[in-house]
């Protein structure tokens, strides 16, 4: 009555607060959260046993006796987190690393081509374009800044627990040719948080020139 308990959660950099929504005249009460930007949780919980205040207002039960307001210790049985499995995700995943890196020259024409993000990713959503030279699908690699894309001869196989992606071009990449990565929007975490922008290699990497073998001749006088 009155007032509007409430519930501190354990959100990281900034806790929130679950509010009281219902539930008066029953064994059951409801507090809502609203997720906000920057909140983060692998197993949601509240912050400690003395997260549950009554912010002026009153839990009584029938006779008019107070509640107990102390909680289970969070991850303890009875628990908020020992009960459920709630993953808050707010965080935009990154591209860690590419491979071959950006402004890498000379380097062998490589068979294979990888991208490694932050998190883990939905695999369902780094996909590349196997079908023709179009600039499709949130992995894409180029040599005319994207005018085309090199054709890939399969999906991206996972591995680093689903945040690397390889790739395999469906041909040889030409010699002494600068390639560029990008990595668009299209590519989501398990929360489907997108990348804040789409990544994009700033010189790409360089193939070497392949070499000629060198004659060498001696005369005598």
């Amino acid at each position: 009555s009155s007032g509007n308990p409430r519930i501190q959660l354990e959100t990281g950099t900034t806790d929130q607060y679950a509010t009281y929504s219902s539930g008066s005249s029953s064994n059951v009460l409801v507090f809502n959260y609203t997720v906000q930007s920057g909140d983060n949780s692998n197993d949601l919980d509240y912050k400690a046993s003395y997260s549950l205040s009554l912010t002026s207002g009153t839990i009584k039960d029938n006779v008019s006796n107070n509640a107990t307001l102390t909680l289970p210790s969070p991850s303890a049985s009875g628990s908020l987190g020992a009960n459920k499995s709630i993953i808050i995700d707010t965080s935009a995943p990154t591209v860690s690393s590419t491979n071959p890196a950006d402004n890498v020259t000379w380097i062998d024409v490589p068979s294979s081509l990888s991208v490694t993000f932050s998190e883990v990713m939905s695999t369902s959503t780094v996909t590349t374009n196997t079908s023709n030279t179009n600039c499709s699908g949130s992995f894409q690699v180029s040599s005319d800044n994207f005018s085309t894309c090199v054709r890939m001869s399969s999906g991206p196989t996972e591995s680093n627990s689903n945040k690397t992606f390889t790739v395999t071009p469906s041909d040889n990449l030409s010699y002494k040719t600068i390639y560029k990565t990008r990595i668009t929007t299209g590519a989501k975490d398990l929360a489907s948080n997108s990348l804040i922008s789409s990544y994009n290699s700033v010189t790409g990497f360089e193939t070497k020139l392949i070499c000629e073998p060198l004659l060498v001749a001696s005369f005598s006088a």
